[in-house]
């Protein structure tokens, strides 16, 4: 029997394989065909492909998120910054606004991380 040391690197590699795979664009037949060949069951191929293109999509909504997140905090700080001269003359619900896009950045870049975690 297979040490477990073994099997993990086995199973590291065909993940790190198939990605290779689906960034080069080939058709889930092809790379089941391939995997086949690597005496991999036709069911346990399509698991690891489904696998790898969800962690793909992690990442793709990672960086979208973490993007927005950081459009968001930048805006709210460059209102602030630009309407602390016009302290007196801005109402209070302004500063509310800006606060509210501030914190509505931060969150989003926290919940980047939090996607990116999982």
């Amino acid at each position: 029997m297979e040490s477990s040391n073994s099997v993990d690197d086995k199973i590291i590699f065909l993940h790190k394989y198939v990605e290779e795979l689906v960034k080069k664009r080939k058709s889930e037949e092809e790379i089941i065909a391939l995997l086949q060949r690597e005496n991999v069951e036709t069911n346990y191929a399509e698991t690891i492909i489904e696998n790898v293109k969800s962690d793909l999509s992690d990442r793709k909504a990672f960086w979208i998120e973490l993007v927005k997140g950081i459009i968001l905090t930048m805006a709210g700080i460059t209102l602030l910054y630009c309407s602390i001269s016009n302290l007196f003359k801005i109402s209070y619900l302004f500063y509310f606004i800006i606060w509210a896009i501030i914190v509505t950045g931060l969150s989003q870049i926290v919940r980047s991380f939090i996607i990116f975690r999982k």
